[in-house]
């Protein structure tokens, strides 16, 4: 399957970032939205987590967002969300 046939539909965009958080680098403008980032850090496996950050957009890189980010790459498979939305900025 050509990139181009990855990364065709939000659907298969999502699947790919779900396999690996990486594929934020290749996902078209058009279909990189807050839910799409937020999946790639809750199917991120590998302590370098912040180094594939840099895919994130700007506007993505919201305090909740790269605190989970920061918690998974201490190594907790999961982070309730609801929970860090406690936590004072």
């Amino acid at each position: 399957m050509s990139d181009e046939e990855i990364y065709s539909t939000y659907e298969k965009c999502l699947e790919a970032v779900k396999q690996n958080a990486y594929h934020l680098e290749f996902i078209p403008e058009k279909f990189m939205t807050y839910e799409l980032c937020l999946e790639a850090v809750n199917h991120s496996s590998d302590e370098r987590g912040f180094a594939f950050s840099q895919y994130i957009p700007s506007e993505h890189q919201t305090w909740e967002l790269m605190e989970l980010l920061r918690c998974r790459r201490k190594g907790y498979t999961e982070v309730d969300i609801n929970y860090l939305r406690g936590i004072p900025e």
